[in-house]
């Protein structure tokens, strides 16, 4: 599962503050986070930002006011867009206070959005990445994702390595690592498809309107590796150096569940679609990381790793 960010951790405290007392081990086993962090989120967010009425008793937080609420936020499609390019021409200017400023008003916006998409992505995500797509036409997809109407797009494939013109319903914007992707439905392919917005090379807009039955939560499966959709759910064990392992699951704290540790080796679970975002990850830590299970996976790495080698005895 990909770490949370700072407004959805906000966003489920508040959900567990109407409904009952929360503590911090509660906190920390949903989130993996520091008692400093959530005292963070407690006082210098939800009380800072909002005034929200909490109370502490018996090493729990409440809510004094069982009716209080997270005020709504509504950023206009214009808004949101010149937000966005802001964000992307900040980028170089990383380390100083330009860059800094532009954090911030990010994180408080992400703080005030009470859990809402807007066009369906959420503003935390827009930190991650400059898009090369002409924002104007960024606009007309998002534009067309709230009004429900088919776009066309000019489009070169990854695995093709070919330009097409494909009519697309835009259902979803969502950034990945740190890419931004439009997850929609494809009429060429009769399927949901998602297309990677610095491949876009134009947007038509259409008046042709269309019935989204697109289940977000059912999509993106937090069991899912990477964009690939659809593989099946595999059970994985792996061993990780025991002095790399917090380098190497830094960006995902909660999705690997410890089996066992030695000095040298952590064995870890966990349950995912076994994709070629998987292997290549794996791949990538070399031999810090071994694959236990299942056989198939192995065989796979032993496949690639063969490969390899030919390629460097000749």
């Amino acid at each position: 599962m990909q770490e949370a960010s700072e407004y959805e951790r906000i966003i489920w405290i508040h959900n567990c503050l109407k409904n009952n007392n929360l503590s911090f081990d509660e906190y920390s086993h949903k989130f993996a986070k520091s008692y400093r962090t959530f005292y963070r989120d407690i006082n210098g967010k939800l009380v800072a930002y909002f005034n929200a009425p909490i109370s502490k008793k018996d090493g729990g937080f409440f809510y004094t006011d069982k009716m209080f609420e997270l005020p709504h936020m509504f950023i206009p499609q214009k808004e949101l867009s010149a937000l966005y390019t802001a964000l992307g021409l900040t980028k170089k200017y990383k380390n100083t206070p330009i860059y800094s400023s532009t954090k911030k008003l990010v994180d408080k916006l992400s703080g005030r959005t009470n859990g809402a998409d807007f066009i369906g992505f959420r503003v935390g995500d827009l930190k991650k990445k400059e898009i090369e797509l002409d924002w104007e036409d960024f606009n007309k997809i998002a534009t067309s994702i709230t009004s429900k109407e088919s776009i066309i797009i000019d489009y070169h494939s990854f695995n093709s390595n070919k330009r097409t013109i494909r009519q697309v319903d835009p259902y979803h914007l969502y950034a990945y690592d740190e890419e931004l992707y439009l997850a929609g439905f494809c009429y060429q392919n009769r399927d949901v498809r998602d297309f990677n917005l610095n491949r876009i090379y134009s947007v038509k807009q259409t008046n042709i309107k269309f019935n989204s039955k697109f289940e977000k939560k059912k999509y993106f499966a937090d069991k899912n590796w990477g964009i690939i959709k659809g593989i099946k759910i595999e059970k994985v064990r792996l061993k990780i150096k025991t002095s790399e392992v917090e380098r190497i699951l830094e960006d995902f704290p909660s999705r690997f569940k410890k089996i066992s540790m030695n000095k040298d080796w952590v064995e870890y679970e966990i349950e995912t679609s076994v994709t070629d975002e998987f292997l290549n990850w794996v791949l990538s830590f070399r031999d810090e990381v071994i694959v236990v299970e299942p056989k198939t996976l192995k065989d796979e790495i032993r496949n690639e790793v063969s490969k390899i080698l030919r390629n460097y005895l000749k």
